[in-house]
C-alpha cells in the first residue's frame, strides 16, 4: 500500500515568508514538521521476469508506484534537512553577533569604572618638604673669551718689513726682537746729524784757540804792566784793560761753538733712536696671538718693492698701516657679557662666577666679577630688539690652557649665597609681607594614600629668597607644607621673585 507523507516540497517563496515572521514561529513549524514526517524506507527493487527470477504476483503496477512513492519522499525529506540547517546556521550567527555587541557596550561600561579609581576626580593637595641647605641666586649670561691684557704692537717709523721672526703662538719676552724694517732715509739722517755733529766739534776747536790766544795776550800785558818800574815805563806798554775786551768776545765765540756742538750731537742722538725703532721689539712678555706683519710689506709711508709672504711680487704704499702684532697675557683671561637690566642690581663686583666653553666640553672655570659698566650697551628706547644690557667683565685667574681667543664662553654668576638654612618654596608663603619679612605656612600631615589628615598654620620669618625658594625660620627640617593651588600665588607677588636663574642646595 502507498504511505502518504503530511508535508509537499517548500518553495523559495515559503523560505522568505518563513524567515520574515520570526524565529518563534520558525522554531514551532520546525518542530510539527518535525512530528508529521517519517523518512521513508528504501524500496526492494522488483525483479523482472528477465532477470530469470519469478515475478511476485502479489507485487505488479502498484508496487512500482509505492517506489516512486519512496523516492519522492527522500527526496522531500533530504530537502527539508538542508532547510533546517540554513535556518539554524543564520540563528547561530545572530546569536553570535548579538553577544558580541553585549560585550562590548559592557565594556565600554565597565571597563573605564574598573581601571579608574572612585575618588579619581579629586586631586591630592600640592605639598613640599621643609629642606636644610644653600640657598643661592645666580645670573647666566653668555659672552666671548679675550686675554686679561694684551698689547698691539706697531712700528713707530716707516718702512719695509724684513726678517720677520715671529708666529702665531710663539711665546716672547719683554725685548724680544719682532721683526726690522728697512728705511734707508733714517740711514742718511743718521749721517747728516754725525757731520754736524763733526762741524760743530770743529767750530768749538776752533773757537778754544782764540779763547787761548786771547788770555796769552792778556795774561802777558798784564804781567809787563805790574812788572813796569814806573808810570813812564807803563805809558810805553799795552794796557791790560783793553786785552780783556778780546778774551770775553773769545769766551763768547767758545759758549756759541758748544751750544751749537750740544745741538748736533742731540740730532744725531735723536736720528740714531729713530733709526734704531726700525728694530721692533716687544714691550711686554706674552703669547703672540696675531701677526699682521709679512715680510715684504710696508708701513707707513714707504713703499715696498721686495716680493711679500703670498708670493705676488707687489709693493704697496702703505700697506701695513695698522698694528703688527698682538701679544697677550694668557696667564689671565676676561669673558665680556652682557646683563639684562632687570638683573644688573643682583651683580657686584668681587662675586663668584663658573664659566664654561662650548668647545672644551667637561671643562669650568671658576671666574669673579671684575668690572661692571656704569652705562648701558644699548638703549631699549632706541629701536633694535628693545632690551637694555650692561656689559660685565669676568676674570679668570687661572685659565686652561686649551682656552683660546674669542671662544664662546657661557659664564653663571653667583649673586646671592646663604649657607645652611632652612627652606621651603615660596609657593608655600601665605600672606607675605616683604617689607616685614614675615608670612605664615600650612604645615600638614599626610595618610597613606597622599590625603590630609591636619593642617595647621604657623608665623615664619621669611629671610633671603631666591625666584623659587624663600629661607625661613619658625619651621622644623623634614616637616610637609602646602604649596599654594595653581592660579593663586601666596601674596598676590610674592611668587614673583627674580628673572634670574636660582638654585637651592638642599642636604
Amino acid at each position: 500500500m502507498s504511505r502518504k507523507f503530511g508535508f509537499g516540497k517548500p518553495s523559495p517563496g515559503d523560505d522568505e515568508a518563513t524567515d520574515a515572521k520570526g524565529e518563534k514561529n520558525e522554531a514551532s513549524r520546525d518542530a510539527d514538521a518535525t512530528q508529521a514526517v517519517t523518512p521513508p524506507l528504501p524500496a526492494n527493487p522488483l525483479r523482472n521476469a528477465s532477470d530469470g527470477a519469478p515475478a511476485d504476483p502479489t507485487k505488479g503496477p502498484a508496487a512500482i508506484d509505492a517506489a516512486d512513492e519512496d523516492e519522492s519522499g527522500m527526496l522531500a525529506y533530504q530537502n527539508l534537512e538542508r532547510h533546517r540547517k540554513e535556518k539554524r546556521r543564520r540563528r547561530n550567527v545572530k546569536i553570535a553577533v548579538g553577544a558580541c555587541a553585549a560585550v562590548v557596550i559592557a565594556a565600554a561600561i565597565i571597563v573605564p569604572r574598573v581601571l579608574t579609581p572612585a575618588d579619581a576626580g579629586k586631586q591630592m593637595p600640592a605639598t613640599a618638604e621643609v629642606t636644610r641647605g644653600d640657598l643661592t641666586s645666580s645670573v647666566s649670561v653668555t659672552g666671548a673669551a679675550q686675554p686679561a691684557s694684551s698689547v698691539y704692537v706697531t712700528p713707530e717709523v716707516s718702512g719695509i718689513v724684513q726678517d720677520l721672526r715671529v708666529s702665531e703662538g710663539d711665546t716672547v719676552g719683554k725685548g724680544d726682537v719682532l721683526f726690522s724694517l728697512k728705511n734707508d732715509s733714517l740711514d742718511r739722517a743718521v749721517a747728516d746729524a754725525q757731520r754736524q755733529v763733526s762741524d760743530a766739534q770743529a767750530q768749538v776747536n776752533t773757537a778754544q784757540r782764540g779763547v787761548d790766544s786771547a788770555n796769552a795776550a792778556y795774561k802777558k800785558a798784564l804781567d809787563a804792566w805790574n812788572s813796569a818800574p814806573d808810570a813812564e815805563t807803563q805809558a810805553g806798554l799795552a794796557d791790560p784793560d783793553s786785552l780783556y775786551g778780546d778774551v770775553q768776545t773769545a769766551n763768547d765765540g767758545l759758549n756759541s761753538a758748544r751750544s751749537a756742538l750740544d745741538s748736533a750731537s742731540q740730532a744725531l742722538a735723536d736720528a740714531k733712536a729713530q733709526a734704531a725703532k726700525r728694530t721692533v721689539t716687544a714691550p711686554a712678555s706674552g703669547s703672540v696671538v696675531a701677526v699682521n706683519a709679512r715680510n715684504g710689506a710696508a708701513y707707513g709711508d714707504a713703499t715696498g718693492g721686495s716680493t711679500t709672504s703670498d708670493g705676488t711680487g707687489q709693493g704697496g704704499q702703505g700697506t701695513g698701516a695698522g698694528w703688527a702684532v698682538q701679544i697677550a697675557d694668557l696667564s689671565r683671561m676676561r669673558v665680556a657679557t652682557q646683563v639684562n637690566e632687570v638683573d644688573i642690581s643682583g651683580v657686584a663686583v668681587g662675586q663668584a662666577a663658573s664659566v664654561t666653553f662650548s668647545a672644551i666640553p667637561g671643562l669650568e672655570c671658576d671666574a669673579k666679577v671684575e668690572k661692571i659698566a656704569t652705562v648701558a650697551s644699548s638703549d631699549g628706547s632706541m629701536g633694535g630688539d628693545g632690551v637694555v644690557t650692561y656689559e660685565v667683565d669676568l676674570v679668570i685667574d687661572q685659565p686652561d690652557e686649551r682656552i683660546k681667543p674669542g671662544m664662546t664662553a657661557n659664564a653663571t654668576i653667583q649673586t646671592q649665597s646663604v649657607s645652611d638654612v632652612l627652606m621651603v618654596p615660596i609657593a608655600a608663603l601665605n600672606d607675605y609681607d616683604e617689607s616685614a619679612g614675615t608670612a605664615s605656612v600650612t604645615v600638614v600631615t599626610l595618610d597613606g594614600e597622599g590625603n590630609v589628615k591636619t593642617s595647621r598654620d604657623v608665623d615664619v620669618k621669611v629671610g633671603e629668597k631666591n625666584g623659587s625658594d624663600a629661607a625661613v625660620t619658625g619651621v622644623k627640617e623634614g616637616e610637609t607644607v602646602k604649596l599654594a593651588d595653581e592660579g593663586d600665588s601666596a601674596d598676590g607677588g610674592a611668587a614673583g621673585g627674580d628673572a634670574s636663574a636660582a638654585t637651592a642646595d638642599g642636604r
